[in-house]
């Protein structure tokens, strides 16, 4: 899992609270959260269980789509999360990206933190296995980043839809941080974690387009 989902699953994950007063509309939102932790564990499960040799190929071939992406190649400064266990591996992404001469951000692990914090990276070098066993950027080498520059970020999610639709690990961290940057939204995910709909809430921000192992889909 990503470096910010290992904070969202430090606590139980919530519903932020509806100005909606009535009855039916509090049943209304109570059902929506049941759907999306239902969903949540469904996917989860379903990731957990894809086999590596099929995780290493559908990533580089998620690699191999992305770079080869005239839009996307135009980018320049990109924020990108460092895929960890189950999830598309990244890394081939991020150094290529610095390959090219790109900025290239990254999100940082601070559970002390309400809001999901970023490093400039200049080499993937900086990054190491942290405090909750997962790859983050060495505190000492964390460089400030002006989010609002960010031309391009790279969502990670539990899943996703062709709506625009992401459902992410609970905590809002990805919602509160894109509301804050006019940068371009993709979602990056396996083929499998497309599902026909993500229960969305007035809050959950929408992707803009998605890349899998399949191709790029532009969903703007």
């Amino acid at each position: 899992m990503t470096l910010f989902a290992v904070i969202e699953l430090l606590v139980e994950p919530q519903t932020p609270p509806s100005p909606m007063n009535s009855t039916g509309d509090e049943s209304f939102m109570k059902g929506l959260a049941s759907k999306k932790k239902e969903l949540r564990q469904e996917m989860l499960r379903s990731r957990r269980q894809l086999p590596e040799i099929q995780r290493k190929s559908h990533s580089a071939n998620i690699f191999s789509e992305l770079t080869k992406d005239e839009r996307l190649r135009e980018f320049q400064f990109v924020h990108c999360f460092v895929g960890q266990s189950d999830e598309p591996d990244t890394l081939p992404i991020l150094k290529w990206m610095l390959n090219q001469g790109k900025k290239v951000a990254v999100p940082c692990v601070d559970s002390d933190k309400v809001e999901l914090q970023h490093s400039l990276i200049l080499s993937t070098d900086v990054l190491e296995i942290g405090k909750f066993g997962i790859l983050d950027v060495r505190p000492e080498k964390r460089i400030e980043v002006n989010i609002s520059d960010l031309d391009l970020v790279l969502v990670p999610g539990i899943a996703f839809d062709l709506s625009g639709g992401r459902l992410g690990y609970g905590r809002g961290y990805y919602d509160r941080f894109l509301k804050k940057t006019e940068g371009f939204r993709v979602g990056v995910c396996y083929e499998s974690q497309v599902v026909d709909q993500v229960p969305m809430e007035a809050h959950d921000i929408h992707m803009q387009a998605l890349i899998s192992q399949k191709g790029f889909q532009n969903l703007a």
